[in-house]
């Protein structure tokens, strides 16, 4: 009786361990199963930041506006570029013994037209590549940096401009007698060309900024992006933002020329302006791809955009010679003028020809900066009957302008 029943449940056993041997297989296919699913929905970390910057954007008219399903951009530019900055400068000094002496300088510091060519990668509106100089010689030094990001209707752009050249001056000055202490009024005059001896050093840090209302039928990036096409004719209402961190640096060697310009020697400014203006693009062809790889693909479009701004922010930081400083009794070497608001303006024109899988642009841009520190008065009474009274203004622009000319391949 008892081995009746250890082999009633060693029976027993053996059947749930077959029955378990053949639910194992079956449970473990269908975890590898889900899982190797699971993995196929949930792709890596990269693949999940590119294809969030790849997608289509959902607020388009498609009537006027589409994405054709390209994500990667290869795009070989032609550039001609000018960068440069020009300074008038007015000092006065006058004493008590009716002698002043005037001076107005004018300050030019730019390089020659420079020609680059070079190779962009763009990947959703995100922009990045460099290019090399060709031809003659532009500057001792002559540096420029790109990157921006740009989508159909927001962006922002930055750039960097480093030059090196010698800086050229044209002074006019004026010497005046009057008063008591003279019998007779009279005037010298002394014009005079100047040189540096050693390059200065110009730096631009530029950052452009906009935003187009209409972002349902209006694509910025369709001419100066190449990742969109414009099917139908439309504008925008614009916001613009510009920044400029501009500065000038003489070399320390220099002996003569600080002495022509008021003992300076570096200045720098940070401007911030902000206005809007309008933007429209011309459709003059339009056919959609009829195949693969945008075969058939055909769009010809024009842009012109013009976008006053006004310098909400405008101080000029100016520093003086050491051996100036202590002449004159300075406190520091140095001094902040806030220049008075001023009109600011952007320009641009462009072309953007889209053949197939190639797109071809051409475009214009024009930026312009302005400062202008106001008449400004010191009184120098520390220095006796020297000078005594001494009124000072600076004005002037950093400016860039450049033309372009692209090919891109879109993959």
């Amino acid at each position: 009786m008892r081995d009746q029943v250890v082999e009633e449940t060693y029976r027993k056993v053996l059947l749930v361990a077959l029955m378990l041997l053949c639910i194992l297989p079956v449970a473990t296919a269908q975890e590898t199963t889900d899982t190797v699913a699971a993995r196929e929905q949930k792709p890596g970390l990269v693949k999940q930041v590119l294809d969030r910057f790849s997608k289509s954007y959902g607020y388009f008219d498609e009537r006027y506006v589409r994405k054709p399903p390209t994500k990667l951009i290869v795009t070989l530019r032609g550039k001609v570029q000018q960068t440069g900055v020009s300074i008038n400068d007015f000092s006065e000094f006058e004493n008590d013994w009716g002698v002043s002496n005037s001076t107005q300088t004018n300050i030019q510091l730019q390089e020659r037209v420079c020609r680059k060519v070079g190779i962009y990668l763009t990947y959703s509106g995100i922009r990045a590549g460099g290019g090399m100089k060709v031809g003659r010689k532009s500057a001792e030094r002559d540096i420029s940096l790109y990157l921006g990001k740009l989508s159909p209707y927001y962006g922002l752009i930055g750039r960097y401009f480093n030059i090196k050249d010698k800086v050229t001056s044209d002074i006019h000055g004026t010497k005046e007698y009057h008063g008591e202490d003279w019998e007779y009024e009279s005037e010298y005059v002394n014009d005079t060309h100047v040189e540096t001896d050693y390059p200065a050093d110009l730096r631009e840090i530029q950052l452009d900024g906009y935003y187009a209302f209409n972002r349902h039928r209006f694509a910025y990036t369709a001419v100066y992006g190449g990742n969109v096409v414009q099917r139908r004719s439309a504008g925008s209402w614009m916001l613009g933002m510009k920044y400029l961190y501009g500065r000038v640096k003489f070399d320390s060697r220099e002996t003569d020329f600080p002495t022509y310009v008021g003992g300076i020697t570096r200045f720098a400014t940070h401007q911030l302006s902000v206005g809007g203006g309008y933007s429209y693009n011309l459709v003059a062809l339009n056919r959609d791809e009829r195949g693969p790889r945008l075969q058939g693909l055909r769009n010809l479009t024009f842009n012109a955009t013009v976008m006053p701004m006004v310098t909400v922010l405008n101080p000029l930081t100016i520093y003086y010679d050491e051996n100036l400083v202590k002449g004159f009794g300075y406190e520091r070497d140095h001094l902040t003028r806030h220049s008075h608001p001023q009109l600011n303006y952007t320009a641009t024109v462009g072309m953007a020809l889209s053949i197939d899988r190639l797109g071809f642009d051409v475009r214009f841009h024009y930026d312009n900066f302005h400062f202008n520190t106001g008449l400004q008065t010191d009184n120098l009474n520390n220095l006796g009957k020297e000078y005594s009274v001494q009124q000072n203004r600076m004005k002037g622009r950093f400016y860039n302008w450049g033309v372009v000319a692209e090919m891109h391949i879109k993959l």
